[in-house]
């Protein structure tokens, strides 16, 4: 099936292939152009499909390479999922998630700390043992209170162990004095960063931070 077709989408002309559009047999689409199911045509002759104009591109571009090619700037997510669930194509409701998934992962800093306690009873009272960063070398040093605890270790050559590079940066050492964990939040919320998520399991305790980069 490799005939020409014309469709008018919202008021936007396409001309593609039956071939493409019967792609997903199971989508609506592939039903439609199947002859599964009644359709409707023009004074001209095209095809009439009551969805979104000019979003049908990205569906109609996925239609023909099964691969969802956006622009860098493209924002139009839930649109683009609603249209992909009206067409009841689940390979392409599949792929706009994935792609906003790694597209917003690369456009978000990530932080993490993490406090280990030597047992439950240290847990209840707050009485970590060690610290443990993830994050950004460059956001470490902007952290006063993380600064302070690892920096003069490192100096002095301490008991640390120190991860460098991409794809991220990680800092462990040894509890030796009190650290004020709300300060910290505190001083890590003020750079911008808000709270993701937080577990709690196995004598740890972590926190997650995120905040969009600029």
């Amino acid at each position: 099936m490799s005939d020409f077709v014309r469709l008018d989408v919202g008021g936007c002309q396409y001309t593609t292939t039956t071939s493409s559009l019967v792609r997903y047999p199971e989508s609506m689409l592939g039903a439609m152009f199947s002859g599964r199911v009644p359709s409707a045509r023009d004074d001209h002759g095209a095809y009439i499909i009551d969805g979104d104009g000019p979003i049908f591109r990205h569906v109609l571009s996925f239609l023909r390479r099964s691969k969802l090619a956006l622009p860098e700037d493209f924002q139009d997510w839930d649109l683009l999922a609603t249209e992909a669930d009206y067409y009841q194509i689940k390979e392409l409701e599949a792929a706009v998630k994935a792609v906003k998934a790694e597209r917003t992962a690369k456009e978000m800093e990530f932080l993490e700390i993490i406090v280990k306690y030597k047992t439950d009873e240290d847990a209840r009272f707050g009485e970590f043992d060690n610290l443990v960063y993830r994050g950004s070398d460059d956001t470490l040093q902007k952290v006063p209170i993380l600064d302070s605890y690892f920096q003069p270790r490192m100096m002095r050559g301490d008991s640390i162990t120190q991860r460098l590079k991409k794809p991220e940066d990680y800092f462990e050492a040894p509890r030796t004095h009190s650290l004020d964990l709300m300060q910290l939040f505190q001083q890590i919320t003020r750079l911008g960063f808000k709270l993701s998520s937080s577990s709690r399991g196995d004598s740890r305790e972590a926190w997650v931070f995120t905040r969009k980069i600029k």
